[in-house]
């Protein structure tokens, strides 16, 4: 038997690949009793139908969330096509047991609110998104996440080659760019672009 592949940096991930796992993350560490689990290829089926045209995570989220609460919002589940098998359903479980169904309505219910109170506290700090964070996704991973983006931006600013993107959750992503070059300013240092 060959070993286990290395998880694969989240910085090579999609945004829905990265999206699909906080989706499964979430779903996990709330649903403790592991029977009322909806199976995770429900909501990856789910959230691959929705942020597959976005680059941003959290642009993706919001689709992701959005779709899944859309079947959330639903009095009676509907049958979800398997994309990979014809005349087959991802979500069966949902139809032969109403309690795993309700259990992911609840799940959906609370990442929502999670997700929306997190939106209004971005503007908190790193402080306030790690708690909100550590809500959602549980403690420990959040804490090796902000310790890597932490570490990541110092390496980035020590170097000269700091490059911010839109890829992180709720943060700008960090990635090495080449440095600015040396600018010669030409010109009179008297004059004004006005003149």
């Amino acid at each position: 038997m060959s070993p286990l592949p290395l998880p694969e940096p989240a910085r090579s991930k999609s945004a829905l690949q990265i999206v699909v796992q906080l989706l499964k993350r979430h779903h996990q560490y709330h649903l403790h009793d592991e029977s009322l689990r909806t199976p995770s290829v429900v909501l990856t089926t789910i959230a691959a139908a929705a942020a597959v045209a976005y680059n941003s995570v959290a642009e993706a989220f919001d689709a992701g969330l959005r779709a899944v609460s859309l079947y959330a919002a639903m009095r009676e589940p509907i049958s979800i096509p398997d994309p990979a098998v014809p005349d087959a359903v991802v979500n069966e479980k949902w139809g032969d047991r109403p309690e795993v169904f309700q259990a992911f309505k609840r799940q959906v219910a609370l990442l929502f609110q999670q997700w929306s109170d997190l939106r209004v506290s971005a503007g908190q700090g790193v402080d306030g998104l790690s708690t909100g964070l550590a809500e959602m996704f549980g403690e420990e991973p959040v804490n090796r996440a902000v310790k890597a983006y932490g570490s990541a931006m110092s390496a980035s600013l020590k170097s000269g080659r700091v490059a911010t993107g839109a890829g992180g959750i709720l943060m700008p992503s960090v990635s090495s760019r080449p440095p600015n070059p040396q600018h010669e300013f030409y010109g009179d240092a008297t004059e004004s672009w006005a003149d």
